[in-house]
Parts: C-alpha cells; structure tokens; sequence
C-alpha cells in the first residue's frame, strides 16, 4: 500500500460534514491545503460558515460551498444530498465529524434516556451522513467518520513518544511533544 501525499484528492470535491466544528475547521483547511478543488461544508446554522469563512482567511474562503440545512434529519440530510449532487457529481472524499462521544462512565448507570440520547444525537447522524453521502462517492472515493475522545486529549504520554522516537533515531521528545533530530522517514 502506498501512502497517501494529498495528491488523491487534487481537483475532486470533498464533503466535510461538521465542517464548522472544532475539528471539523482542521478537516476543511486539511483538504484545502491538500488541494480539493472544492470543501462543502452542511451547517444547521447560519452564522457558523461565516464563523468558518473567517478563520480560514479569503484565499481559501472562495474554495468553500457551505449548505444550510439539517443533515441530522432524513428530509435535511436528503436535501443536502441533491445539492451537493447539483453542484458538483462525485466526490473525492467524505468526512463525518459529528457531534462528541457520550461521557458518562457508564451507559449503564446513565439509564435508558441517556442511551436513548446518545442514539439520536451521536449514532444516528453518523448513520444517516453515511448512508446518505456514500453513493455520491467516486469509484476511488474515500469515506470517513470521526467521533470519540480523541479530539479532547492531550499529546501521548511520555513514553509512548520515547518510543517512537528511538525507533526513528531521534532524541527523545522536547515539551512540544515532538522527537528532536528526527529522520525525515523511517529506515532513512
């Protein structure tokens, strides 16, 4: 398998659903850099795009299709389909960055309509985004979902870094958390 550079994705469309989220604005300036002709981005509201279109600046604002409506719901989710559709046929790529994971400890102990609150809000949009959105796909296509903790933790803890770092031939990490005088690749 070879690994992927960003060319994959050079002149194709690229659906970021939660796109005006906190993860999700590091998703859509990824593919803008990565060279994505076009990022749409759905949002149920109306002043997160212009939140969004400001933090990526105007240079990368004009490669962006935000679509207003709810992809939370089957009517919404549809809706947003037929657009995306109209504007641009298949995409390049996919990304469900919806919502954050449920943290109770547990689902047990939080009884049924926690349970019933995750469903809704965490699974089943995810669910609905995939089912939804993966038929617009090109043949090489790629989707993705992201939830979980993840996005909240810190950096890896201190040993887990000096290990990576001694398998690359670098010095152990500085409190940025990255190796020093790594080598560019492994097995340089």
């Amino acid at each position: 398998m070879n690994p992927l550079d960003g060319s994959e994705l050079r002149n194709s469309d690229t659906l970021v659903v939660g796109g005006t989220g906190n993860v999700g604005f590091y998703l859509v300036d990824g593919f803008i850099r990565a060279g994505s002709a076009r990022v749409i981005v759905p949002t149920r509201s109306s002043e997160r795009p212009e939140r969004l279109l400001q933090r990526l600046g105007p240079e990368k604002a004009q490669r962006i299709k935000p679509i207003l409506d709810d992809v939370g719901s089957v009517d919404g989710a549809r809706r947003i389909r037929d657009e995306v559709a109209a504007v641009s046929g298949e995409l390049g790529a996919v990304v469900a960055s919806l919502a954050s994971w449920h943290q109770s400890s547990s689902m047990l102990r939080a009884g049924f309509a926690d349970f019933r609150t995750v469903i809704d809000t965490r699974l089943y949009p995810h669910f609905l985004a995939a089912e939804t959105f993966v038929p617009l796909l090109a043949p090489d296509g790629a989707y993705t979902a992201i939830n979980g903790p993840a996005a909240f933790a810190g950096l890896p803890q201190p040993a887990y870094w000096g290990d990576l770092c001694n398998r690359s031939g670098a010095e152990p990490p500085h409190p940025g958390g990255s190796c020093r005088n790594a080598r560019t690749s492994p097995g340089e």
